[in-house]
């Protein structure tokens, strides 16, 4: 019989255990939403890289005639009106060129020249004259164009903007969840801003056109927040 009550009263305390647990209150209840904001504005610059090649039997005469073209591009940039920390030189290579292997003949590399490449990179702030621009440094040496990339000044001005657009979206999700769900809304406990872009909107292009037409379009910056509210 000593032994029936004691049995009977330790799962009794372990019962009251489990249900004490199970009704603890203690962990926070909490709603997860996440919000995206966009922002629209007109580009107002374009950047380019252009390269300069030049191949020549020696490399000395290949790289005297692309410092000669390439100084021809920068001086056109000036005279229209780049400013100095809107041109760059990013890249300088000097390669050899060696014959190609004829049929079966023993592979002996023999250099038959050298190629000097000298990509320069340079932010235009007057779309405009863009066109003007890139006709003009091909016609001063340049012949390749990698790169075009169009973006805004203010950027830093825009993601605030798509940032705060995000948070707004994300808290009227969170009300509209709430409303259907009957529950209170809390404070915000945390919010993670994700990533915001997209990158300067980029197409490539040739050198060798004679005109160059140019749409920016416009440019959509977006940006994305993950908020956390307590449910009261």
């Amino acid at each position: 019989m000593r032994f029936l009550l004691s049995f009977v009263l330790v799962f009794s305390l372990v019962g009251a255990g489990v249900a004490l647990a199970d009704d603890d209150s203690s962990v926070p209840r909490t709603l997860s939403v996440s919000g995206s904001g966009t922002v629209a504005a007109t580009p107002d610059l374009v950047s380019i890289t252009v390269g300069v090649t030049t191949t020549a039997p020696a490399a000395r005469e290949a790289l005297t005639a692309n410092n000669v073209k390439t100084a021809g591009v920068f001086k056109f940039l000036r005279a229209s009106g780049v400013g100095p920390g809107d041109m760059q030189s990013t890249n300088i290579s000097v390669s050899p060129q060696f014959r190609p292997r004829r049929g079966n003949e023993p592979v002996q590399p023999e250099i038959i020249g050298y190629t000097v490449r000298n990509n320069v990179h340079i932010t235009v702030r007057d779309l405009a004259g863009f066109g003007v621009v890139l006709d003009g440094v091909v016609e001063a040496g340049a012949n390749m164009v990698q790169g075009i990339s169009f973006d805004v000044a203010e950027r830093d001005g825009l993601e605030k903007k798509a940032m705060a657009n995000a948070v707004r979206d994300a808290v009227a999700k969170a009300r509209n969840i709430a409303d259907a769900a009957r529950i209170e809304l809390g404070p915000i406990l945390t919010i993670n801003a994700g990533g915001v872009g997209p990158a300067p909107r980029q197409f490539l292009a040739r050198a060798e056109a004679s005109s160059v037409p140019v749409a920016a379009g416009e440019l959509t910056v977006r940006a994305q927040v993950s908020v956390v509210f307590a449910i009261e």
